[in-house]
């Protein structure tokens, strides 16, 4: 399971409120009427490197592979049924002591 740390900050509750307070008492004043409103911006051109448009095609791939690979299942389910499945408990190990050292470097 993936963990989104982006997010963890982005909570409203901990956003600052914007206050506006007019200049006589200190109490939240309304906007004015005739103030000037912002002018629209003008269009904006984005180009992207050669490197983005590859990570962009290399996504969209990727999003339209199967998250499981059936055949892959199925023949692992009738490898563990019929007891022809061999595990190397030495390479699950050297596995998870791999990731232990990439995490916690």
């Amino acid at each position: 399971m993936a963990i989104d740390f982006n997010s963890v900050n982005n909570n409203p509750a901990n956003a600052p409120k914007p206050v506006n307070k007019d200049r006589t008492g200190g109490a939240p004043s309304q906007p004015a009427q005739d103030a000037p409103k912002a002018a629209p911006q003008q269009g904006t051109n984005v180009s992207l490197s050669e490197s983005a448009r590859t990570l962009t095609e290399a996504q969209n791939a990727l999003a339209q592979q199967p998250e499981i690979d059936d055949s892959k299942v199925e023949s692992i389910r009738q490898a563990l049924a019929d007891g022809s499945f061999k595990m190397d408990a030495e390479e699950v190990a050297r596995k998870m002591l791999d990731m232990d050292d990439s995490i916690f470097r």
